[in-house]
């Protein structure tokens, strides 16, 4: 089955209060190449950049 996507990002927003430490498995990372994908991480010393909605 073909979905007609053009154009494909994958983006990771991340809060952390230490050390960050981020690590995707290869084969992951092959696919979203093969695709043509953009992988893009945000990151954000302050967790309260994401507020909970109630």
């Amino acid at each position: 089955m073909q979905l007609g996507v053009t154009y494909g990002k994958v983006h990771l927003t991340y809060a952390y209060e230490e050390q960050c430490n981020l690590e995707y498995d290869p084969t992951t990372m092959a696919e979203l190449a093969r695709l043509g994908w953009h992988f893009c991480i945000s990151c954000y010393e302050d967790e309260t950049e994401f507020a909970e909605s109630e």
